[in-house]
């Protein structure tokens, strides 16, 4: 049976925060790198390795982060994805991952936001990104 967490928070101000988190070598994470439809098996295979090798055992996955419109500019996300981090952390996941969505209409750059915690693109795969937590 594969583990899988739920990492939920309640509202800020109507805004959200929803991911997961999985065991690097388990089979749900896998999944969830083929329904990105980015890479090939074996690149999964291989980005699942160097993961492994690395020493990262459990990853989170940022779902998705809902700022309501009026609400943005404030702190809330901040404050959301700080929480999630802090989550992660507790709950012994060594590294976090998510997708850019670049079709959402924002008046930023959500790579530059993300970057401001921490989080780096994946070489060769330009909207997914990954907080490394083992670097620290």
């Amino acid at each position: 049976m594969e583990i899988e967490e739920s990492i939920d928070f309640e509202n800020i101000d109507s805004a959200s925060i929803f991911g997961v988190a999985h065991p690097v070598l388990s089979v749900n994470f896998s999944n969830y790198l083929k329904s990105l439809k980015m890479m090939s098996d074996d690149n999964i295979k291989a980005f699942v390795n160097s993961l492994s090798e690395k020493g990262i055992e459990f990853i989170a996955i940022i779902k998705n982060v809902y700022v309501p419109e009026e609400k943005r500019n404030q702190g809330i996300g901040n404050k959301l994805v700080d929480q999630f981090m802090e989550k992660a952390a507790y709950s012994s996941t060594y590294s976090i991952m998510l997708e850019v969505d670049e079709i959402e209409n924002n008046n930023f750059s959500l790579k530059q936001w993300y970057e401001g915690f921490g989080f780096e693109c994946i070489e060769g795969y330009p909207t997914l990104m990954l907080l490394d937590e083992t670097e620290y």
